[in-house]
């Protein structure tokens, strides 16, 4: 069975690390094997993961005709397959299908998902968050996403409340689980500049494009006072890089924010990032899939966000007052803060049972993909 895996992608670490949470969940299936476009990333991040690489044929069948002379044994060789190889999709976007989004994403997707069923080809929409879907474009392609998909998990009760609204005729398909990045183990990493006196700050460029005016002018502000904050209750801030090409931007106007430089961590292994996020004291993070690792592995953490997600996240892992806004009272951090280092030991043991109780309910969704594919 070849299952093409949609929405992942190594330019975003937390779409990397899904897909890692993929191949572990299916691993011990050895007649299951995963496709993905070009799009994922270059040849030998392909190759590094033990991907197939699904070739795409062009309207006017010249890429079909060089593909047909090729030798069998070189496509096998190289992993080149076609979308006539495929059996079923997997869908790990994330968060790619609502209002603060391109509409084109899911208009693309959906157009992708009416033909693929037509192929007679499942379709699974593993958990991510939705919506809202006020825009009426996008509201009818995600309906049409809905109508062709066979299973689709939400991330959080926001999300399931926007797609169920979205499409009310699918309701009976729409489930709701937790982020499956919850249940891959980052390894135990020694880094010069973590310890467990670090504070772990991880920007996110999403702060300045996709808040309102208010919040984006707002956001390096906050992110010094983190800095300063953090320093005035004996830790020590590091920046850290979930996104490089995204986020690097931001190092230098922190630093021109704090008129110094402090440590960046940049790390292009998401496992590894995963390890490095379970290993400080605290954990300050703007990008989702920092705060999963982070909280996953029993590390407290301070949120603050562009969507819908981020609060759900943190009440999944019981600790919803560890939320905040860029425009809360200067001194809110400093409380944060403390409050953190007061109750490290009963946050974090509570974070390590509660995960347990999440990976249970990830499990699920891998029985109910199963019977969807039938492996």
């Amino acid at each position: 069975m070849i299952l093409e895996v949609t929405g992942t992608g190594t330019l975003n670490k937390g779409a990397e690390l899904l897909l890692v949470a993929i191949k572990a969940a299916l691993a011990c299936n050895s007649e299951i094997q995963l496709a993905v476009s070009p799009r994922f990333g270059p040849y030998h991040a392909r190759a590094g993961y033990g991907l197939l690489q699904k070739v795409k044929i062009d309207r006017l069948g010249r890429s079909k005709v060089g593909f047909s002379i090729l030798p069998a044994s070189f496509r096998a060789a190289y992993g080149m397959v076609t979308e006539n190889d495929i059996d079923g999709i997997i869908d790990a976007s994330g968060f790619a299908f609502g209002d603060q989004l391109p509409v084109s994403t899911a208009q693309h997707f959906a157009a992708d998902c009416i033909r693929w069923k037509k192929q007679g080809k499942p379709i699974v929409l593993l958990p991510q968050a939705f919506g809202p879907f006020k825009k009426k474009d996008a509201r009818l392609a995600f309906q049409l996403i809905a109508q062709n998909a066979d299973l689709i998990f939400a991330r959080d009760k926001d999300s399931l409340q926007f797609a169920k609204i979205a499409a009310p005729e699918e309701e009976q398909k729409i489930r709701l689980a937790p982020d499956i990045t919850i249940n891959v183990d980052g390894p135990a990493l020694k880094q010069k500049d973590v310890s467990d006196q670090t504070a772990l700050i991880v920007p996110n460029v999403r702060m300045l494009d996709r808040t309102n005016p208010q919040e984006s002018q707002a956001y390096l502000p906050f992110l010094a006072r983190c800095v300063k904050y953090v320093r005035e209750k004996k830790l020590d801030p590091v920046l850290l890089l979930h996104s490089d090409r995204d986020d690097d931007r931001l190092v230098n106007a922190v630093h021109d924010q704090i008129n110094s430089k402090i440590p960046v961590i940049r790390e292009t292994d998401p496992i590894k990032l995963k390890g490095i996020l379970q290993s400080p004291r605290l954990v300050i993070a703007s990008r989702f899939h920092a705060l999963v690792a982070a909280l996953s592995g029993g590390v407290p953490a301070i949120a603050v966000g562009w969507s819908h997600k981020y609060k759900h996240l943190l009440n999944d892992f019981q600790c919803p007052d560890m939320f905040t806004s860029v425009n809360a009272p200067p001194d809110e951090m400093l409380r944060l803060i403390t409050q953190v280092q007061t109750e490290h030991a009963i946050r974090s043991e509570r974070l390590r049972i509660v995960k347990m109780n999440l990976s249970t309910k990830i499990d699920t969704v891998w029985k109910e993909a199963g019977k969807i594919f039938s492996f």
